[in-house]
């Protein structure tokens, strides 16, 4: 239960980590055409209370992703891994297609949180072998007891 309260808040952090990058980075590459070219990242009165919303809710809804495919790892990594990999994407994707910016940062996180699952599962979840061939249970060698018979 604790790593579950401990998740929600790295869920709900990390959102509002997004947000306020994705606003700051959003106001500072507006092109001379946009309205809201030169004003600072929360001059705006509206800005702060819908990133907050969105961010509250993202947060919210990301917490179940985060307590179920974080389970295995420790959250200081989950948090590290889905922080540092969505912060990144927002700085290069946000510039360039502002919407892609933010729908991908969606996709991004949540990417990272397949990655820290499947990085860290408990080996008896593996669901097939290096080489192709379907997985044996641990402590199943193959092998039976006694010699072999002869007929």
């Amino acid at each position: 239960m604790k790593k579950t309260l401990i998740y929600l808040g790295i869920s709900v952090t990390l959102a509002f980590v997004f947000a306020i990058a994705y606003v700051i980075i959003m106001t500072m590459t507006l092109p001379k055409t946009d309205l809201a070219y030169g004003q600072r990242p929360f001059q705006d009165p509206f800005v702060f209370p819908i990133m907050a919303l969105v961010a509250g809710v993202s947060g919210l809804v990301g917490w179940p992703l985060f307590a179920f495919l974080g389970r295995h790892s420790r959250p200081a990594t989950v948090a590290t891994i889905t922080g540092v990999t969505t912060l990144l994407f927002i700085l290069v994707a946000t510039p360039l297609q502002p919407g892609f910016g933010f729908f991908g940062s969606y996709m991004v996180c949540l990417g990272a949180l397949v990655y820290c699952y499947l990085r860290h599962r408990p080996a008896g979840q593996q669901s097939a072998s290096p080489n192709g061939a379907p997985a044996t249970r641990l402590g199943d060698s193959g092998v039976t007891e006694g010699p072999p018979s002869v007929s």
